[in-house]
């Protein structure tokens, strides 16, 4: 497990959040949880008028799908729940630890 690899969503919900993005840091391998983000379904959020906060929701493709960083709603969740990894947004990470530095710290 990496950071920024991205895992099929095997829980419920997992229409509106078909994916999620790992971004605990590598370091933290030893423990038995990881920290994820949601990667939503663009056009299931635009729908459902999900509430965004400013800057910390980029947008990004994911194969053919249109995905939008939850930030506000990260999560720790148990290694053993992550499998079916399918791909990796480490070539977005400035995109996502700005998002994560407005969650953080509002800048």
């Amino acid at each position: 497990m990496a950071q920024f690899d991205v895992y099929l969503n095997n829980g419920k919900g997992a229409t509106a959040t078909p994916y999620l993005l790992d971004v605990q840091h590598d370091l933290l391998t030893g423990c038995n949880t990881r920290v994820v983000v949601p990667l939503l379904s663009a056009k299931i959020a635009r729908e459902r008028n999900m509430d965004f906060v400013q800057n910390a929701n980029p947008s990004f493709m994911f194969g053919d799908t249109e995905v939008v960083l939850a930030a506000h709603l990260m999560t720790a969740i148990l290694t053993k729940e992550l499998s079916g990894k399918v791909g990796s947004l480490a070539s977005m990470r400035p995109d996502i630890l700005a998002a994560m530095d407005i969650i953080f710290s509002g800048i």
